[in-house]
């Protein structure tokens, strides 16, 4: 992780320098496949977390297929994975957003997080059908 966030760091800090403001700031830490080291998933979910308190109001993101790859059944380790990182502070993903399973479970847990005042966005996806497979 502190390799992570000392790159991090250095990337943040070099973009506030130029004037860039911390909520135009995506920082990616890298999802590396758990199929090749079973500590990738926890280290990603501790830098993006020091991140996020680190730096109020910068954005973290990830391609969220990286961790299972390898791996069979991917879309359910990368749908757990997800609900975990959101529950980090992550608020970006690249991800198929045809899935509607992993849809629904990415309004579920934004909610869970606390991102979701009164529950709005998780009522309008019910109204809309969106937890309907």
């Amino acid at each position: 992780m502190d390799d992570r966030l000392n790159i991090a760091d250095k990337l943040i800090n070099g973009l506030v320098q130029h004037n860039v403001p911390l909520d135009h700031i995506y920082v990616d830490p890298l999802v590396q496949p758990i199929s090749v080291d079973s500590t990738f998933a926890v280290e990603f979910l501790n830098t993006v977390e020091a991140i996020m308190t680190r730096f109020n109001g910068v954005h973290t993101m990830c391609g969220l297929s990286n961790i299972s790859y390898g791996l069979p059944e991917r879309k359910f380790m990368n749908q757990a994975f997800a609900i975990m990182a959101i529950g980090k502070g992550l608020d970006g993903l690249i991800i198929n957003p045809l899935d509607k399973m992993m849809m629904a479970s990415l309004i579920t847990a934004q909610t869970l997080a606390g991102r979701d005042a009164y529950c709005v966005k998780y009522l309008k996806g019910f109204r809309n059908k969106q937890f309907e497979f």
